[in-house]
């Protein structure tokens, strides 16, 4: 009788798993693979109307992605109009056609990977970096490269791998709680991978520290006291990258050995992000008043 019940919890824990594994797959292709061949997404577009696809909008900032919320920022520093189209059904979040967040479509063309999508705005409507010297736009692009590929490691790591739960009570995306539990699986074992991969996982949490806190504090040594990364008294590209990721470290409020940081010794990236805030998201507020349904 013992082992008769012991084969049947065997069986179940069985099922239990496989079951699982079924609906991580699926809720993989419905996520993330879907979208692959479509035709676009907003046919009756207008013209000179860039059409911005991301995440539901969160309750703790406009994006989750500092991707493109570096690329919204950006449309409103250049004046150009911009919607953001209805998500899916449960807050599906629609990809682009090589499974990308942010996306846009413009004047009947899609472009995904916000370092194109950037690209292509600046051809199309504005150039924020025109004004710069070639030095400067080699910084620009220097800096862009550290907080994108090394500075974004270390809090995406944090929030991701060692705080998820926390991470998704805080955002509270429009996701039923299987679709959530199952993003914070899937986000959870991708960082884990990558992050080893990439090498910054392989380190003790002191390591970690000395990595993350040598770019911030770079990023405070040229700030400063300045109202925009380059001075003067207009933004430019590394201002909207720089918002994107920040904002993502203040106002997540998980408690982040980078936000702590911050608030305790660079009090001036903190002004610099809050006004960066209050001159291009007066409407803050109200965007993160409630998640999109």
């Amino acid at each position: 009788m013992i082992s008769e019940i012991k084969n049947c919890l065997g069986l179940q824990c069985w099922f239990t798993v496989l079951l699982c594994a079924v609906t991580a797959f699926i809720t993989y292709v419905k996520l993330f693979r879907s979208n692959q061949k479509r035709n676009l997404l907003t046919p009756n577009w207008e013209k000179d109307v860039v059409y911005l696809y991301g995440f539901p909008r969160p309750k703790a900032l406009p994006d989750l992605s500092p991707f493109c919320l570096k690329v919204e920022i950006w449309l409103r520093m250049a004046g150009v109009k911009y919607i953001r189209p209805e998500q899916g059904a449960n807050g599906r979040p629609k990809w682009s056609r090589k499974g990308q967040i942010p996306w846009i479509e413009v004047n009947g063309e899609e472009v995904d990977d916000s370092f194109f999508i950037l690209s292509h705005l600046e051809k199309h409507f504005k150039d924020l970096d025109e004004s710069l010297t070639f030095n400067e736009k080699c910084i620009s692009h220097a800096f862009m490269q550290m907080i994108e590929h090394h500075t974004v490691t270390s809090y995406f790591w944090y929030r991701y791998v060692k705080v998820p739960k926390r991470l998704w009570r805080t955002v509270q995306l429009p996701f039923p709680f299987y679709v959530e539990w199952m993003v914070r699986m899937l986000t959870m074992t991708g960082w884990k991978r990558k992050g080893h991969m990439l090498g910054y996982g392989r380190h003790s949490p002191a390591e970690q520290r000395q990595l993350w806190t040598a770019d911030l504090q770079a990023i405070a040594g040229i700030l400063a006291q300045k109202k925009y990364f380059f001075g003067g008294d207009k933004p430019t590209k590394i201002d909207a990258v720089l918002f994107g990721h920040l904002a993502q470290i203040l106002y997540i409020a998980i408690d982040s050995p980078q936000e702590k940081y911050l608030r305790e010794f660079s009090p001036d990236v903190v002004q610099y992000v809050a006004r960066m805030k209050e001159e291009f998201y007066s409407d803050w507020d109200d965007i993160c008043k409630k998640p999109e349904a």
